[in-house]
C-alpha cells in the first residue's frame, strides 16, 4: 500500500551544520498489521513517519501510494491524501479544547463530506470505551480517555492508515496497556505504524519491528509463528540472543552467551523472547522479505476536505478569548479609523443635488422658486447670462410634475422700492449693525386662499380683487411698524403698532419709468424669521451668508412681493421682453448714420413690419457662437461651416472673434446673406409676440430685420405707428417663478433640482434660503471633496494594518490548532475559513461601531452647521453608497488581515505548525 524509494530528507537549519534525518530510505508496508518503528531521538524514525503522513515533504527518491507516486504532489494534494487514508494519533492528543469530544471527533467526518450522525459517533465512542463521553469537553477529560478520543477520530474516517507518534508517552502504564491492545485490535484490519521508545511493547504487540539509526533502518524483521516442535530455549544468531519463554539458563547457557558477546564484533541489536503465551502459538521475529509484500491493487482516490461553515465560525469566533485587551483596542483603533473613512468618502462623494435636497429637506423649505439662466462652455470656464422667464419656461416647468404649479412675480423696475419715513424717501431696516435689503422688494405677484393655506401663511386684512389694491408682505410692515407711515400727501407720520393700523392706507411705488398707487387692503405674513436676520455682532463670514440669503428670500421669493390683483398686472404689462429689459425703440432720425442694410432697403422704407436691430446687441450674444449655431442649424454641415470661417479668414486676413469690431457685423451680414436667415428670438420675434399681446385686432405682419447699426446705439429702430403701440403697455419682466409642494417624493423633487445644475444650454436656477449659501459653498465642497477620498484610502490602509496586526498575532496564537487541523486532512482554504469567520466577526463589530460614529458624526456636524453658525444647509449626506463602502472595506480588510498569515502559515508543514516552529 505505501512505498518508500530510496527517500532522503536533510533539514537545513539557518544556522549551524545540515542534518541527513533519512538517507536514502527504501521501505514496503503491507496492508495491514501493527508497525513499530524504533530508534533513539534523531534517527530518523518521526521523520519517516511524517513523510508517510505527508506531514513532511522529502528531498529525494518517492513515496508511493497504492502505486501513485507523490512527486508532482502539491500540499493540498498531501492533505486530501490525509483526509482519505491516514489517522494521526498523536503524544500530546492533539483534541481541540474547543470542541467536545463529539464534535472533535466529527471534525474529521465532515472534513471528508459526510454527515456528523449521533449513531455513527455513539458507535465509535463504544469501540473505544468512552460511551457517554461525547458532551465533555477535553478539559474533562484524563490523559487516557484525551488519547482514546484522538484514537476515535482517527477510526471515524474509516482511514487505511493509523499513524501514531508515542502515543502512550504521556500515559502511565496501564493506560498504555490499554491503548496498544485498542491499536492491537485495530491492526487486524488496518495498517498502524506506531514510532515508540518502549521495545518491549514493541515485540509483544508489533506484527513487524523497524529500527532507526542515524537516518538508515539497521532492523526491520517480523513475527511469524513457531511450531512447538521448532521452539529451541536458546537461540544465538545475527538477530540478536532470543530465549524460550519459561526457560530457565544453565550455567552453560551462561557460558555460551559470554562466549557469543565476546566474539561479537559489534553491540547486540536486542534481547528478544519467544513468546508462548498460553492459548496463542510462540512466535518469533525474522528478517522482513520485502519481495512478500505485495503492492495494493486498488487504485487512489482522495477525498479534498470540506470544512462545515458551522465548525469553521465555531473555531473563528473560540480565537476572539484570547487577548481580549489587545482584541478591544484593535476593534476601537480599527472604527474610529472607519468612522473617518466613511466621513472622508461622505465628503468625498459630495453631489451638489443630493446635498440641495437633503438641505430643502432639513430646512423645510415647501417652495420651489426660479429664475432663468443661459450657461455657455468657454475654455475660461462657464458664461452665466441672466434671461427673462416667459410663458413657455411656465408651462414647461408646470409639466414636469402636475404636483407644482408655478406662477410668476413680475419685476417693476430697476429701482424698485418702497416709499418710507426715513433716510428721505427711501427707507431700510437695519437693527444693532445687521443690515438687509428689506426696502427693496422684488416685485408684484398674486395669492389665493388656497395658496396662504399651503405655504402657511395668515392674512390679516382681505385679498386685493381691484386693480388699485395692494397687500403687503410681513416684511414691509415690519419697516412702517419700525420707522412709521409717511402719508404720502401731507408727509405726515403715523405710527403702526399692528398690521390693521396700514389697511386703508396710501402706497406710491415708483420705478425707473413710472409711479403706481394703491391703498392697502390686507397684510400677508409670510413667516419671515426676523429674530434670524437681526443678529448682532456677526463675524464678516456670517454676516455675508445671512446677507446674501435674505436678499435671496426678499429679491425672488414672496417674501419680498407685494400682492396685488389680476387686472392690474393685465392693465399695465405684456408678455414679452427682450434681453432681459424693456425694448429700448425708437423711429429713425439722422443720429443714426452708420446702417448696414441689406440689399434694396433704406431708411425711407422702414415699415410697419420692419426694424433695424442696434449692433451692440447681437455682440452681447456672442456672434461667432451665434453663427455657428445657424449655420449648423441650417446645413447640419460643420464641415461647410468651417470652410466657410476658413474663407472669412482668408478675406480678412483675422478670423471671426468675440469682438467689437465694426466690421464683424459686415461679415456677420455676408456670411448670412439675407437676414430672413437670422432666426434670432431675442429682436423680432419678441416683437411680434409682443405687437400680438398689446391688441389682437392689429394686423401686422412677420417683422423684418433689415438692417444693423453699427454705433454704439441700444435703440431699435421702427416705424412710427410700430413706435405708437408699443409705448402704450410696459414689457412684463417675470424675475422669477414659485410654486409650492408638500407631497413630492425625493426623487421628483430631485427633477426639480437637477433644472439648476445644468452646465450647458438654458438652466433654472433655485432660489431659496438653502440655495443661497449653497450654491456659494458648492464649488469650494467639491474641490476639498478629492482631496477627502485620498484621505480615506489612507484611512482604510491604516485599519487593514490593525486588522493585520491583530489576526497575524490570533493566527500565531493558533498554529498548533491549525497544525493539527491539517494533519487530519483539511486544505489550506479551511484554515482560511477559519480565521476568515473571525476576522468577519471583527469586521461586523468594526462596521457596526463604525456606521454609528458616522451617523453621530455626520448628525453632530450638519447640526452645528445650522445650530451654532445658522448655515441652512446639510453637507454631509449619509447614503446607501457609504453603508455599502464602509462595510465593504471592513470585509475586505478583514480577509486581506487574515488571508496574508494563514496563507503563509499554511506553506509552513503541518508538522512544523503542530510543533508550533
Amino acid at each position: 500500500m505505501i512505498e518508500l524509494n530510496n527517500i532522503t530528507r536533510i533539514y537545513k537549519p539557518k544556522r549551524g551544520v545540515e542534518v541527513k534525518a533519512l538517507n536514502s530510505v527504501s521501505v514496503k508496508f503491507q496492508d495491514k498489521g501493527m508497525v513499530f518503528v524504533l530508534g533513539k531521538s534523531g534517527s530518523g524514525k518521526s521523520t519517516l513517519l511524517n513523510i508517510i503522513g505527508g506531514l513532511d515533504k522529502y528531498d529525494e527518491g518517492d513515496l508511493l501510494i497504492q502505486g501513485k507516486t507523490t512527486q508532482d504532489f502539491k500540499q493540498s494534494d498531501f492533505d486530501s491524501y490525509r483526509n482519505t487514508m491516514i489517522g494521526f494519533i498523536f503524544q500530546e492528543y492533539n483534541v481541540l479544547d474547543e470542541f467536545t469530544v463529539a464534535q472533535n471527533i466529527g471534525l474529521a467526518l465532515q472534513l471528508q463530506g459526510k454527515k456528523m450522525t449521533s449513531e455513527a459517533i455513539n458507535e465509535i465512542l463504544d469501540s473505544v470505551d468512552l460511551t457517554g463521553f461525547g458532551d465533555r469537553k477535553p478539559n474533562e477529560l484524563s490523559g487516557g480517555q484525551k488519547q482514546r478520543v484522538a484514537i476515535a477520530r482517527a477510526l471515524v474516517k474509516d482511514p487505511k492508515i493509523i499513524m501514531a507518534d508515542e502515543p502512550t508517552g504521556a500515559l502511565d502504564s496501564d493506560t498504555g496497556k490499554q491503548v496498544f491492545e485498542t491499536l492491537k485490535k485495530l491492526s487486524q484490519e488496518k495498517l498502524v505504524i506506531i514510532v515508540s521508545h518502549d521495545r518491549d511493547f514493541a515485540e509483544k504487540y508489533g506484527s513487524r519491528v523497524i529500527e532507526f539509526k542515524d537516518g538508515d533502518i539497521i532492523r526491520d524483521v517480523t513475527k511469524v509463528s513457531l511450531d512447538q516442535d521448532e521452539i529451541k530455549p536458546l537461540i544465538l544468531d545475527s538477530e540478536g540472543i532470543r530465549i524460550a519463554a519459561g526457560y530457565q539458563l544453565t550455567p552453560n547457557d551462561v557460558s555460551v552467551i559470554n562466549s557469543y558477546l565476546a566474539k561479537s564484533k559489534s553491540e547486540v541489536k536486542a534481547i528478544t523472547h519467544i513468546e508462548n503465551n498460553q492459548g496463542t502459538k510462540a512466535s518469533s521475529f525474522v528478517q522482513t522479505d520485502m519481495n512478500k509484500i505485495k503492492s495494493s491493487d486498488e487504485e487512489y482516490a482522495a477525498i479534498k476536505s470540506r470544512l462545515p461553515f458551522k465548525a469553521s465560525l465555531k473555531m473563528g469566533a473560540s480565537a476572539l478569548k484570547h487577548k481580549r485587551i489587545r482584541l478591544v483596542f484593535s476593534i476601537i483603533l480599527a472604527s474610529i479609523s472607519l468612522v473617518l473613512f466613511g466621513l472622508a468618502d461622505t465628503m468625498g462623494s459630495y453631489n451638489k443635488e443630493t446635498a440641495t435636497l437633503k438641505s430643502m429637506r432639513d430646512s423645510n423649505v415647501n417652495y420651489l422658486a426660479f429664475e432663468k439662466n443661459f450657461i455657455s462652455k468657454r475654455s475660461d470656464g462657464l458664461v452665466i447670462n441672466n434671461q427673462d422667464i416667459e410663458q413657455n419656461d411656465i408651462e414647461k416647468l408646470n409639466k414636469i410634475n402636475n404636483k407644482v404649479q408655478f406662477k410668476p412675480i413680475v419685476n417693476f423696475g430697476e429701482y424698485n422700492r418702497l416709499r418710507y419715513s426715513a433716510y428721505q424717501s427711501y427707507g431700510s431696516y437695519s437693527n444693532n449693525g445687521m443690515i438687509n435689503s428689506s426696502g427693496e422688494l422684488s416685485g408684484f405677484a398674486q395669492l389665493n386662499e388656497q395658496e396662504i393655506s399651503n405655504y402657511g401663511f395668515s392674512l390679516t386684512g382681505k385679498l386685493p380683487v381691484k386693480s388699485n389694491e395692494v397687500v403687503l408682505p410681513s416684511i414691509a410692515f415690519e419697516v412702517f411698524k419700525k420707522y412709521g407711515y409717511e402719508n404720502p400727501t401731507d408727509n405726515s407720520r403715523v405710527t403702526i403698532n399692528n398690521e390693521s393700523d396700514l389697511i386703508g392706507k396710501k402706497l406710491d411705488i415708483n420705478t425707473n419709468e413710472q409711479s403706481y398707487k394703491f391703498t392697502i387692503v390686507g397684510v400677508v405674513d409670510t413667516k419671515l424669521d426676523f429674530e434670524r436676520y437681526n443678529k448682532s455682532n456677526l463675524v464678516n463670514i456670517s454676516y455675508y451668508l445671512l446677507y446674501n440669503e435674505l436678499s435671496t428670500l426678499l429679491h425672488y421669493t414672496y417674501h419680498g412681493a407685494l400682492f396685488v390683483s389680476d387686472s392690474f398686472l393685465n392693465d399695465h404689462f405684456v408678455n414679452v421682453r427682450y434681453n432681459g429689459q424693456d425694448v429700448n425703440i425708437s423711429t429713425y432720425n439722422e443720429n443714426f448714420k452708420n446702417i448696414k442694410y441689406v440689399d434694396g432697403f433704406s431708411e425711407k422704407d422702414i415699415r410697419d413690419n420692419q426694424v433695424v436691430i442696434p449692433y451692440n446687441k447681437i455682440y452681447k450674444y456672442n456672434l461667432e457662437q451665434y453663427i455657428r449655431q445657424q449655420l449648423r442649424d441650417s446645413y447640419n454641415d460643420k464641415e461647410k461651416f468651417d470652410k466657410i470661417i476658413k474663407e472669412v479668414e482668408e478675406k480678412h486676413g483675422k478670423k471671426p472673434e468675440y469682438t467689437s469690431d465694426s466690421w464683424y457685423i459686415e461679415k456677420y451680414i455676408e456670411i448670412l446673406g439675407d437676414f430672413d436667415d437670422l432666426e434670432n428670438p431675442y429682436i423680432y420675434k419678441a416683437l411680434e409676440e409682443r405687437l400680438r399681446n398689446m391688441d389682437d385686432s392689429v394686423d401686422y405682419k412677420p417683422v423684418k430685420v433689415i438692417g444693423v447699426t453699427t454705433d454704439n446705439n441700444e435703440k431699435v429702430i421702427v416705424s412710427s405707428d410700430m413706435f405708437k403701440l408699443f409705448e402704450s403697455k410696459q414689457a412684463k419682466k417675470i424675475i422669477s417663478i414659485v410654486g409650492y409642494f408638500n407631497d413630492l417624493s425625493d426623487q421628483e423633487l430631485l427633477d426639480f433640482i437637477k433644472l439648476n445644475y445644468i452646465d450647458n444650454g438654458v438652466a433654472y436656477k433655485l432660489k431659496n434660503q438653502v440655495m443661497a449659501t449653497l450654491e456659494d459653498l458648492n464649488s469650494t465642497i467639491e474641490v476639498a471633496a478629492k482631496g477627502f477620498i485620498y484621505v480615506g484610502i489612507g484611512f482604510s490602509v491604516f485599519a487593514s494594518l490593525l486588522m493585520l496586526n491583530f489576526i497575524s498575532a490570533s493566527v500565531a496564537n493558533k498554529k498548533k490548532e491549525i497544525g493539527i487541523l491539517r494533519a487530519i486532512g483539511a486544505r489550506g482554504k479551511d484554515v482560511l475559513s477559519i480565521f476568515s469567520k473571525e476576522a468577519l466577526i471583527i469586521a461586523l463589530i468594526n462596521y457596526v461601531l463604525a456606521m454609528i460614529g458616522v451617523i453621530i458624526a455626520i448628525s453632530w456636524f450638519n447640526s452645528m452647521l445650522r445650530e451654532e453658525y445658522d448655515i441652512l444647509i446639510t453637507i454631509l449626506n449619509l447614503g446607501i453608497r457609504q453603508f455599502a463602502l464602509v462595510l465593504l472595506v471592513s470585509v475586505t480588510v478583514a480577509f486581506i488581515a487574515a488571508a496574508i498569515p494563514v496563507l503563509s502559515i499554511a506553506r509552513k508543514r503541518p508538522i512544523d505548525a503542530i510543533r508550533d516552529k
